[in-house]
């Protein structure tokens, strides 16, 4: 008799999965490193090398992205993709028309939004890899409610 799982979002997902055979833990340590390491390299292949938003001194959008594991087990891994770089927020979300100390109009600055949809786009597609890694291993799973 198959065996069967549902869950709700991706803090029940977790603890599922630690109820599960190490080879599936092990299974699902590959597909988040690599999901991970994709995600990171889809933002970093849009951040611009440099640009006009950025600070003289500090880090650039592309050197601020950072990819680090923060929790590994038997079952699991956490790895965090995140940007360092102190702009940018200004870079992502764009700004409200700015003007100098004498008033002079500087324009605003349109948001980008790179992080966001291409961290989301790895996401789902690592949901859609760890639902039929879990098929592989004989499990049903119905993971409509987590996308």
């Amino acid at each position: 008799m198959p065996v069967q799982m549902s869950w709700k979002g991706l803090a029940e997902f977790r603890e599922a999965l630690k109820q599960l055979p190490e080879d599936v833990g092990e299974d699902a340590i590959d597909l988040v490193q690599r999901h991970a390491d994709a995600a990171y390299q889809r933002v970093y292949d849009r951040y611009p090398e440099r640009h006009d938003g950025q600070p003289k001194k500090g880090k650039s959008l592309r050197e601020g992205l950072v990819r680090r594991v923060v929790a590994r087990s038997r079952f699991g891994i956490d790895i965090v993709v995140r940007s360092t770089a102190n702009h940018a927020h200004l870079f992502e979300y764009g700004t409200a028309t700015r003007q100098n100390k004498r008033g002079a109009n500087r324009g605003a600055m349109p948001p980008a939004k790179v992080f966001r949809p291409e961290t989301r786009a790895e996401q789902v597609q690592l949901i859609h890899d760890l639902v039929a890694m879990l098929k592989s291993h004989g499990l049903t799973v119905n993971a409509s409610e987590v996308l």
